[in-house]
């Protein structure tokens, strides 16, 4: 449990950090870089099921968990390269629906606070 929640709470500091929220040092990167998509899946589900848990005398603690999507996003993120941004390589293709949909990660030099507020397509 103690690892399980090591590891969920370091994805989610990864992953409120993207939203301009500081707290994530290059440690915690570097830790997460180490992790399997199959060790960061079953550890949010081994603390999603402990929220779950009965309350104690009316009180109960429970911790933030990565939804799939942001799960996969960051072990993305974490393990392939990425492109500066305009010159994407796709890291994937798909044929979905009979369009090719292409997954790309990409890079910018700006600091995150200077991309606050834009449009970020979704």
């Amino acid at each position: 449990m103690d690892r399980a929640k090591k590891i969920v709470g370091k994805m989610s500091s990864a992953v409120i950090s993207g939203m301009g929220i500081p707290g994530m040092g290059a440690t915690d990167v570097e830790f997460l870089k180490t992790l399997s998509l199959a060790e960061m899946v079953e550890a949010n589900a081994v603390v999603a099921r402990w929220n779950d848990r009965p309350s104690e005398n009316g009180r109960k603690t429970i911790q933030t968990v990565c939804d799939d999507r942001a799960t996969a996003g960051l072990y993305a993120l974490l393990h392939f390269k990425a492109d500066r941004a305009g010159d994407c390589e796709p890291t994937m293709s798909v044929e979905i629906s009979g369009k090719l949909h292409h997954l790309c990660l990409v890079y910018t030099d700006k600091p995150a606070e200077d991309e606050e507020g834009a449009d970020d397509g979704r």
